[in-house]
């Protein structure tokens, strides 16, 4: 969602020719989604009519869940549409109820949704911490600036989010789908410490320090406001205890410092609990390791892998 200078895009038209970029098209088509793509082109131009919007490129970069284009509004607002498949649907609903809560604050503001056809008209911000190549250290203090930012009691019951003990349940559930998908790419000592790690997130939920947590906490969903900053992208959409989030925190960087030190520096930068993001840390390095492995996501997996086996007791 990188801020481009330049000429406008071109004009609207009543079909437009997108590129979609090729991991997008790789992991839709191995998801069965190819229909989706195909009906892409007609989509965009059904947007850009109801929302008076003139297409410009695809974006790269996104990840592999969801097209992102630029586009610009009748009032000359930079925006960025994104469209998401049908497997996706309820992923993209709890992303739009957590940019509406949030407000433009450190994350990156929802300017129209039309849920029923998956689809997010978002501000187009600046390049990525990651694109900057912003140092690790550095990284981490502006990642949790934005994060801090976003935290905040979630009090309306209508309010319909995962809850952190629903997602340490799925984390759960999910590793060991993805231990048997990746050939059980780690050792089974490491699955059941992962695991058990998870059960006591899940145990020791508590609704009085949930907050709205992103998610997905990493240098590739910050991206650069006007005046330097970063506000982020792609939320989630968990309220959690916040060290679910540095949790997150911990899996990024594989192989770059020393992981204790990390969980001692961010439990005193936050006041939070040092063992749960010790904790959130462990399940998610081993589950995004394991899903590394699936996807070829290399050498990012195995090297948490490796951090996963060195580190368990």
């Amino acid at each position: 969602m990188s801020r481009r200078s330049g000429a406008r895009p071109h004009a609207r038209t009543a079909f437009v020719r997108i590129d979609v970029p090729n991991s997008l098209r790789k992991a839709r088509t191995a998801a069965g989604e190819a229909g989706w793509l195909d009906a892409l082109p007609g989509l965009v131009s059904e947007m850009a009519s109801q929302w008076s919007l003139a297409i410009g490129r695809s974006c790269d970069g996104f990840g592999m869940n969801a097209l992102v284009v630029e586009v610009m509004t009748a009032d000359g607002t930079a925006a960025v549409l994104k469209l998401a498949p049908p497997g996706d649907a309820e992923e993209l609903g709890f992303e739009a109820t957590v940019l509406r809560l949030a407000d433009g604050d450190g994350c990156v503001r929802l300017l129209s949704a039309d849920l029923g056809r998956r689809a997010l008209l978002l501000e187009r911000l600046g390049p990525s911490m990651y694109d900057l190549g912003v140092p690790r250290r550095r990284r981490h203090e502006l990642l949790l600036d934005a994060v801090q930012r976003l935290w905040r009691p979630v009090v309306d019951p209508s309010v319909r989010l995962q809850r952190g003990a629903e997602r340490a349940r799925w984390t759960i559930k999910r590793l060991g789908q993805v231990w048997e998908q990746s050939g059980r790419a780690c050792s089974e000592r490491v699955l059941a410490d992962a695991i058990a790690c998870a059960e006591r997130r899940a145990a020791a939920h508590d609704d009085t320090r949930a907050v709205l947590c992103h998610g997905d906490l990493h240098e590739l969903n910050a991206l650069q406001d006007l005046d330097g900053t970063f506000r982020l992208i792609d939320p989630e959409g968990v309220v959690a205890e916040p060290e679910y989030d540095l949790g997150v925190l911990m899996r990024n960087a594989p192989g770059e410092d020393d992981l204790h030190e990390r969980a001692d520096w961010l439990a005193a930068a936050t006041g939070c609990d040092r063992t749960a993001i010790w904790e959130w840390g462990t399940a998610e390095r081993v589950l995004s390791g394991l899903w590394g492995r699936v996807v070829d996501h290399q050498p990012h997996g195995d090297k948490q892998l490796a951090d996963a086996e060195r580190l368990c007791p």
